[in-house]
């Protein structure tokens, strides 16, 4: 990796650069949950196809983060960045000029392929640019602006679309990736960031990353501390509200609200305590155990009130900023392979996702009640939050 380069002029600069690059990756990732109604009206399409559709970006996504890894360690991050945002950009102006199920299609691969760059990508460059005492928090801001982008994708896009209609929301979102193409080409200097190996040593440095135990014990406890977003922010949450609560779909909505407001109070907090604190695993330990407590308590009764379920919620998306920690732990101890390292905690992270989401709902569908079949499943979050807490031991301090 080589000293730090402090150039004063560029930091910030290519810090807001990274920003919009992540803002506009995660709009595009949460979008299809609001833009689902205009799809199925503009193509007429059942709800399977519309399922295969929207699983499409996870399918490159999962795909294509091992390799992001691979190319960033060993290409110029700055030139990888710059395609990725020019790619995307593409597939969406392709889908906004000729909308059609085919270049739906074919914007969502290209979306997930692309995206699989930003958080690798600009992880990359801040290890470049920032110190390790400065990194948790920058960490932190980035996941903070990633959860940000979720919350602009849900109603503000809802709002956009309702009144400017698909084409001229679209060309917002296009805005968006336009400033941090050029953002990225103005401020991030190529000749800082050189490969720090030859290509052809690709596999023999990469076993050091990929076969290294503390790097393993951080994608795990990152994956396993990430899915109450995954579970209950992205899919349950609010079936499962309605259902134990017996709430309307509006109370549910605000209430899973709760877990990534949390987040983006919790990535930033613990990403600038990371950076001030000699003990990391105090931080793992504490957000494993909030979010066992706050699991429990949620699944424990079945008649708390709107505020108290508010409260347990906002603690839960707290605790899940510990991924920060982890984050910043990974690209402290991998200097030759930072991007490699950070593409394995997000391919360990994603790949949580795809086995828990229709775990809890098979767990959900054979309960002999529903209520029954709801409090099995999360009985899953209680046990993972555990394993996490246990995995937390194992990953040092420094």
């Amino acid at each position: 990796m080589g000293k730090i380069d402090r150039v004063g002029v560029y930091r910030w600069p290519i810090f807001c650069s990274l920003a919009l690059f992540v803002l506009f990756n995660f709009i595009q990732l949460n979008m299809m949950n609001v833009l689902s109604v205009y799809i199925v009206h503009m193509f007429n399409i059942s709800a399977l196809r519309l399922g295969f559709i929207g699983s499409a970006y996870f399918y490159t996504n999962l795909i294509f983060i091992f390799f992001s890894g691979l190319l960033l360690d060993f290409f110029s991050p700055k030139k990888l960045v710059l395609s990725a945002i020019g790619i995307s950009l593409f597939g969406l102006v392709f889908f906004t000029v000729a909308p059609s199920e085919l270049s739906l299609i074919a914007w969502r691969l290209v979306a997930g392929i692309t995206c699989s760059f930003s958080i690798t990508g600009s992880f990359k460059i801040i290890a470049r640019f920032f110190s390790e005492n400065e990194r948790g928090l920058i960490i932190g801001l980035i996941g903070m602006i990633a959860t940000c982008a979720g919350i602009i994708s849900q109603l503000p896009l809802s709002y956009a679309l309702q009144n400017f209609g698909i084409k001229e929301s679209f060309f917002i979102i296009i805005g968006i990736g336009s400033a941090s193409l050029l953002m990225v080409y103005i401020f991030v200097p190529s000749h800082f960031i050189k490969p720090a190996h030859h290509f052809f040593e690709m596999f023999r440095t990469s076993n050091k990353v990929f076969l290294n135990f503390k790097n393993w014990c951080a994608a795990l406890f990152e994956c396993l501390v990430n899915l109450p977003l995954f579970v209950l922010g992205a899919l349950w949450g609010s079936m499962y509200l309605i259902k134990m609560y017996h709430m309307d779909g509006n109370s549910a909505a605000l209430i899973i609200s709760m877990l990534f407001l949390g987040h983006m109070i919790g990535a930033p907090c613990f990403g600038w305590l990371t950076d001030r604190m000699n003990s990391r695993k105090i931080l793992l330990l504490f957000g494993s155990g909030v979010a066992i407590l706050s699991v429990v308590l949620i699944n424990a009764l079945s008649f708390y009130s709107t505020t108290v379920l508010l409260l347990l919620f906002l603690l839960l998306g707290i605790s899940t900023g510990t991924q920060i920690v982890t984050d910043a732990f990974v690209v402290g101890n991998n200097k030759d392979g930072v991007a490699r390292a950070i593409s394995l905690l997000s391919l360990v992270s994603v790949s949580g996702g795809v086995v828990f989401q229709p775990l809890f709902g098979f767990i959900v569908q054979n309960g002999r009640t529903v209520a029954a079949g709801y409090q099995h499943a999360m009985y899953v979050l209680i046990v993972t939050s555990c394993v996490a807490f246990i995995l937390g031991l194992f990953i040092p301090n420094k």
